[in-house]
């Protein structure tokens, strides 16, 4: 059965593995005489380089569980592909995915879910395209996963009831590969990634990836320049409905282009993933603002103009409008190149682009070719117009009136034919052992803050409607361990001194105080451990806040770091008072103003340890439950591996 990886989440048939017929003596043949490599053991396939294959990007793996994973791939255009697994090194006794295609209107991406698998077991795999199997091996040996643990075989009546195991993961953020400080460096700026690869290949389960996986390089790419690059004179309508994507997509290609090792990371280490800024654009804010929206002109108005200064305060204005307006076209491609890799737990819907008629002074939307009667309110986030239109900006729909109009908050104000975009729900969340993990989205729903008042209680980040499923989801949860991942720091600023030029930037939970603490009192009514994995600023930070609440800020990757005047010259280790909040801080990294510019990239592996093994007579395994199991923090240089300051809590730390 041939599956398309179509839409938000591209549906994938069940997986049927069965045993491959050996070739015929005739196709043997004619693989010998192509000189094509051929796998030992089982069936003889053609290996061939990627390029022959037509892949030109991945494959990526993601959303591991216990029975399944996700393998993603790029190619040059559309085809049908499999995946052949096994738990042979060679590839032999190997079984094959259901197919898949991958769609022009997502890039020439796809993915597909391998499911059956068999519990705590390595498998090795290859994507096979046509005849062949792309060679994406990596130093000779075919890529490779190894799949969770199962409760139900770990369970013990009396020393694991629970069925608990150990398990163990990298979190990071901040992938920044300009070309500039790779050669001030003399080093490429993915060393992290081969350092990763080396020292946690078949030690770590997966990687949580906080944010800024990309930087925008390669967005000036035009739809022409993508047709072309991909060799069709097809137009999706996407590219021209959400204006930019074809540049976002190319972002992701130069990245796993240029940065080899990362691309053979993920090749064998599977990922979740959060976004933050630059995956949309730099310091984007105010998405979930309604009424945020360009000075536009109104229809009858005339005059000179207010005055200069008027006019360039109007024009920065417009100009962080016109990022605001991005996020949907930019979180469109995230979606196909990384977004597929987490869960869908019945949040998300696709996101809606189209072209409506706009009336001055009327709030009804209508466009001919929708279907507003398919959206889900609880799925629906809100509706952008797009960038570089006289009614730009950030709007809600109050009502779907019929299935070609909606109703919504503000009215425009000037008639105009626009591009327009339905936002969705992005935060998501999966368990492992006794460990939940929540990814909140931290930019989709947020609104501006207010540089004079941090605790304002009509700012948000979270967003009324994620805030309240988070919030109902942690209440109701029996987990021993909270991991929460946010993209951006709760208790330390990033303002990259933005005061002192007058300005008032400031992309941390320390600028959204009043909802900040609203949370960290739930936190601690939980009376559990609560671990916030947090990403943006590009140092890493331990940061105790409260009884069993903590901060890891893990970074940067790769990207370069930020001096002490850029965290509101925050101590790398002491009290601190963050907002209101009086913290201590237990280790940090960071620069001196004078210091140039430097490149100390660093991980964070994230070990928990549930239980415990104490043989039997025979020799036999037997997996013990902690009476406090513990998890274990140790930040590592990302050059040397070296570590740098590790921490341990457990259910009974104080």
């Amino acid at each position: 059965m041939v599956t398309q990886s179509h839409g938000m989440n591209p549906t994938v048939s069940r997986n049927c593995p069965r045993t491959i017929c050996r070739w015929s003596k005739l196709a043997a043949l004619t693989v010998a005489l192509l000189g094509a490599g051929t796998l030992s053991g089982s069936p003889i396939v053609t290996l061939q380089s990627p390029e022959k294959c037509g892949l030109t990007h991945g494959p990526m793996l993601g959303h591991l569980a216990t029975t399944g994973i996700r393998v993603w791939v790029r190619t040059k255009s559309p085809v049908e592909f499999r995946v052949r697994y096994s738990e042979h090194s060679d590839l032999s006794d190997s079984r094959r995915s259901d197919s898949a295609l991958t769609v022009l209107e997502r890039d020439s991406t796809g993915w597909v879910e391998l499911r059956d698998l068999q519990p705590d077991t390595k498998y090795y795999y290859a994507v096979e395209i046509g005849s062949g199997l792309a060679d994406t091996r990596v130093d000779g040996q075919f890529n490779s996963f190894r799949t969770l643990p199962d409760p139900e075989v770990l369970r013990d009546p009396r020393l694991n009831p629970k069925g608990l195991f150990n398990f163990s993961f990298e979190v990071g953020t901040g992938n920044q590969q300009w070309r500039e400080a790779e050669r001030r460096l003399g080093r490429p700026l993915d060393v992290t990634y081969q350092t990763m690869r080396r020292q946690l290949k078949d030690r770590i389960h997966f990687q949580i990836h906080t944010g800024d996986w990309i930087y925008e390089e390669g967005r000036d790419t035009s739809v022409e320049q993508w047709m072309a690059a991909n060799g069709t004179s097809d137009r999706p309508a996407i590219v021209d409905l959400a204006k930019g994507i074809t540049g976002v997509w190319q972002n992701y290609k130069v990245y796993l282009e240029r940065g080899a090792s990362l691309a053979a990371f993920h090749r064998e280490i599977p990922v979740f993933v959060m976004y933050d800024d630059h995956e949309i654009l730099n310091d984007v804010t105010g998405t979930g603002e309604v009424g945020l929206r360009v000075d536009a002109p109104q229809p009858g108005v005339s005059g000179r103009g207010p005055p200069a200064v008027a006019r360039a305060k109007t024009r920065r204005a417009d100009a962080e409008i016109e990022h605001t307006v991005f996020r949907d076209p930019a979180l469109q491609a995230w979606g196909d190149y990384l977004e597929w890799s987490n869960p869908d737990v019945g949040l998300r819907q696709p996101i809606v682009f189209g072209r409506a008629r706009l009336k001055a002074f009327s709030d009804l939307l209508f466009d001919p070719r929708a279907n507003f009667r398919a959206l889900d309110a609880a799925k629906t986030g809100t509706l952008h117009v797009q960038r570089g239109q006289s009614n730009t900006g950030v709007y809600e729909i109050i009502e779907v009136v019929d299935r070609n109009r909606l109703r919504i908050r503000p009215a425009p104000l000037v008639t105009e034919e626009a591009r327009y975009s339905i936002g969705t729900n992005h935060h998501t969340r999966f368990r492992v052992g006794n460990c939940d993990f929540y990814l909140l989205d931290t930019r989709s729903h947020r609104t501006r803050h207010n540089p004079d008042d941090p605790h304002d209680p009509a700012v948000t980040m979270l967003g009324s409607r994620q805030l309240r499923w988070f919030l109902d989801e942690i209440e109701q949860s029996d987990a021993d361990f909270f991991f929460v991942v946010s993209s951006v720091s709760f208790t330390i600023p990033h303002d990259n001194n933005a005061a002192s030029r007058g300005g008032t930037k400031e992309e941390s939970w320390t600028a959204y105080a009043r909802e900040r603490e609203l949370l960290f009192d739930r936190f601690a009514a939980l009376d559990r451990p609560v671990f916030l994995l947090t990403g943006d600023i590009h140092n890493s930070f331990v940061v105790r806040i409260g009884p069993q609440i903590w901060e890891f800020l893990s970074g940067p990757h790769l990207s370069s770091n930020h001096r002490m005047s850029e965290m509101g010259r925050v101590p790398l280790s002491g009290s601190y008072l963050s907002q209101g909040r009086p913290v201590e801080i237990r280790w940090g990294t960071g620069f001196l103003d004078d210091a140039p510019r430097p490149r100390e990239p660093s991980y964070c592996v994230v070990q928990v340890n549930n239980v415990f093994n104490s043989p039997d007579a025979r020799g036999n395994p037997r997996w013990v439950a902690y009476p406090h199991p513990q998890v274990i923090f140790s930040y590592h240089d990302g050059v040397t591996a070296e570590l740098k300051y590790a921490e341990a809590v457990s259910t009974s730390s104080p």
